[in-house]
This record gives structure tokens, C-alpha cells and sequence, in this order.
């Protein structure tokens, strides 16, 4: 197959990460909104989901597209720094979420259950 070919279909899978990035990137915002206002270990697990793949999303589209725009061979060098990124994102996040899991449940008091909570936030974790 040519390089034009391939240069086609890579910028079309461009503009489908950009979509895909323009929603994750929304949805992030909203749920951090929803996480400040009424603060929830599921809520933040849900935001932590939000952040990482709008990143993963944001690193595709960079790569896809510098892939696309190349009219030589794709380096792979490159491919090997866009891991080298995405492993060290995901830990960050995995470790940001895990010290809040762990300040979570090092600061719960049973008592503190009530009961009152509202059905609403099931609908945003059930959106994301």
C-alpha cells in the first residue's frame, strides 16, 4: 500500500481522536465539576477514568498526526517515547487516585453513613 493511502486513513483516524478527545476532554470537566461539589470515592474514580483516557486520547492524536503529516518512514523512536509517556501518565494518575483511596478510607468513620445520599450521583457515574 503507498505511503498516500496510508497517509489518508491515518488523518481520517485523526479527526475521529479529536472527536473522541473534544468529548473525553468535556467530560472531564464536567465530572471534576460534579467531584467538587459532592465529593465521592466513586465520583473520583470516575474522574481519574475521565483524566486518563483524555490524556491517552490527546497523546494518540499528537502521535497520529505526526504519523500522518510524515511522507518517510514513521519512526519508531517515536512510538517508543509515546509509551515511555503513557506508562508514566497512567502511573501518576493511578498513584494521585490511590493516595486519595487511601486518605478515603483512612479518614472513614462508620458512623458518618447516613443513608443520604443522593440518586442523582448514580445518573453521573452511570453517564461516564
Amino acid at each position: 500500500m503507498k505511503y498516500e493511502a496510508i497517509g489518508s486513513r491515518l488523518k481520517e483516524a485523526v479527526r475521529g481522536f479529536k472527536i473522541s478527545f473534544s468529548l473525553s476532554l468535556v467530560g472531564a470537566i464536567v465530572e471534576a465539576a460534579v467531584v467538587a461539589v459532592t465529593y465521592n470515592i466513586i465520583l473520583l474514580a470516575d474522574l481519574v477514568h475521565w483524566i486518563l483516557d483524555t490524556i491517552l486520547e490527546g497523546l494518540f492524536v499528537t502521535s497520529i498526526s505526526y504519523a500522518s503529516k510524515s511522507y518517510k518512514r514513521f519512526p519508531l523512536a517515536t512510538l517508543v517515547l509515546e509509551s515511555i509517556l503513557v506508562t508514566t501518565v497512567a502511573l501518576a494518575v493511578m498513584g494521585i487516585y490511590g493516595f486519595f483511596f487511601g486518605s478515603y478510607f483512612a479518614n472513614y468513620n462508620p458512623q458518618e453513613l447516613s443513608g443520604l445520599y443522593h440518586p442523582a450521583l448514580a445518573l453521573v457515574t452511570v453517564v461516564g
